[in-house]
C-alpha cells in the first residue's frame, strides 16, 4: 500500500501497513517497489493517487491499484487507520 499524501497528512493516520511515498516523488522512487507486487495507491480522496498510479505502471509495476475514495471513505467505512 503506497501512500501518496504528504508526510505530514501520512502522520496523522494511514491504512495499516503503508509506506509513505509523496506523490511529487512517486516517479523517483517507483524502483523502491517490488514490480511483481500489486500496489494498491491511496490518497485523501482518491483524486491525486490516480495519476501516481499511471506513474507507477510507466514505470514496470503491472498490478496497480487506486483505492476509490481515497483514505475518507476508508475513514467512513470504519476501517482501521493506524495513528503516528
Amino acid at each position: 500500500i503506497v501512500d501518496v499524501r504528504s508526510a505530514e497528512d501520512f502522520a496523522k493516520g494511514s491504512l495499516p501497513g503503508a509506506r509513505n511515498m509523496p506523490a511529487a516523488a512517486v516517479k523517483d522512487r517507483a524502483g523502491e517497489l517490488k514490480k511483481d507486487r500489486p500496489v494498491i495507491v491511496v490518497c485523501n480522496t482518491g483524486t491525486t493517487a490516480g495519476p501516481a498510479a499511471a506513474q507507477l505502471r510507466a514505470a514496470g509495476i503491472a498490478d496497480v491499484f487506486v483505492l476509490a475514495g481515497g483514505l475518507a471513505a476508508w475513514r467512513e467505512a470504519g476501517l482501521p487507520v493506524r495513528s503516528a
